[in-house]
């Protein structure tokens, strides 16, 4: 697998319309149009072919990127990165973009239960730092009832 596009962005939560309009309006585009296309009674009824490969980069944008507001306390920052698979629709639409695509990487299993889960390595080289100082797992809990976090009157 190659890696065709490297996603990093905030979260945008389900009840800030106005972000979610500004960062990602071109991608519900291009995906309305290709839904359009696939809801068109004359493309059904003809078997007109839909190219939807187009959508693919746009789809995940937007879905690794949205999340319910319940979880905003979370101030999670996600990192995706999309492999590629190459066939002759990606290749066509790489010569068509003026662009070369990689490789695809090797995919290396693991055993999870017993069951083999496929991953792919990201950064082949021990030496590449990433800029994480800190993750968190799971809800964060205040630390004492006088944080900030806890909201109560204080009469």
């Amino acid at each position: 697998m190659s890696i065709a596009q490297f996603l990093l962005g905030d979260l945008i939560y389900s009840h800030d319309e106005q972000k979610l309009k500004e960062e990602l309006s071109d991608e519900i585009e291009v995906l309305a149009d290709i839904a359009k296309q696939f809801f068109n009674h004359e493309n059904v009824s003809n078997g007109k072919e839909i190219h939807s490969s187009g959508g693919y980069i746009p789809f995940v944008s937007c879905i690794s990127r949205y999340k319910h507001f319940g979880f905003s306390e979370e101030r999670e920052v996600r990192v995706v990165a999309l492999p590629t698979l190459v066939d002759d629709e990606m290749t066509k639409l790489a010569k068509a973009a003026g662009t070369t695509l990689k490789p695809e990487k090797v995919r290396k299993f693991r055993l999870n239960k017993e069951q083999r889960v496929p991953y792919i390595k990201i950064f082949d080289s021990a030496d590449v730092k990433l800029p994480i100082e800190k993750y968190l797992t799971g809800i964060k809990k205040p630390e004492s009832r006088n944080s900030p976090d806890i909201a109560r009157d204080k009469h």
